[in-house]
């Protein structure tokens, strides 16, 4: 039997999420000071990190939420 801890898998999401807005940050500051022909590829890696950061949010509150209907733990059997 496995026990899940919503609550410590969704934090696990939210610090996830914070790394990733981190790396947000510093691609955008790149793109600043990057030549023309550079642009490009850090814009599509800029949409797949906040691709990536916004479903972490998501799933840290699906989480969050389940913790509440099923309470902080629920049996997986």
């Amino acid at each position: 039997m496995v026990v899940v801890d919503y609550i410590k898998w969704s934090e696990e999401y939210m610090e996830n999420a914070e790394i990733i807005k981190s790396n947000i940050d510093k691609i955008q500051e790149r793109i600043k000071n990057a030549p023309p022909e550079k642009k490009s590829t850090f814009y599509e890696l800029l949409g797949k990190y906040r691709t990536i950061y916004y479903e972490s949010l998501k799933t840290a509150e699906f989480l969050r939420n389940r913790s509440v209907e099923s309470g902080t733990r629920c049996r997986i059997m």
